[in-house]
């Protein structure tokens, strides 16, 4: 599935106006290493506030915040870091009904430049639909 990062309740609101407007589906996500520059709290008030049902907090390479966006909440958290702690942070996970991520995806759009949310990421999700549709039908 498409993932947009959003980094402000505008972006987030328009990534969710535009999945309504196309019909089509995409995960938010916060900005890479969004827990520390940013804070977990601000993820996942971002997330609440925007009523996003899918939103990935990003934590960079900072395990302790992937354990505190879990512990607030979060149920996809983005994060790298050795594989025992990864091992560890993926039970915790699991305890709690979430998911850990190691990589973005490779249908991502970055809302920071965008001069219309709204118009970005229905074009974007177009285009991800056309090229997820060309490929189901090509195999």
């Amino acid at each position: 599935m498409p993932h947009v990062i959003v980094h402000t309740l505008a972006h987030a609101r328009a990534a969710l106006a535009a999945c309504a407007e196309t019909g089509l589906p995409t995960t938010l996500s916060s900005p890479p290493d969004a827990a520390r520059s940013l804070g977990v709290g601000y993820c996942l008030s971002l997330a609440e506030m925007a009523g996003a049902a899918d939103f990935v907090v990003d934590c960079g390479d900072a395990p302790g915040l992937a354990l505190a966006a879990l512990r607030g909440g979060a149920r996809r958290v983005r994060v790298v870091a050795a594989p025992a702690v990864m091992v560890k942070l993926a039970d915790i996970a699991d305890q709690l009904g979430a998911r850990i991520e190691t990589q973005p995806p490779a249908d991502i759009l970055d809302l920071a430049a965008a001069y219309d949310p709204l118009t970005a990421t229905c074009e974007f999700l177009r285009q991800c639909s056309k090229k997820m549709f060309k490929f189901s039908h090509n195999t």
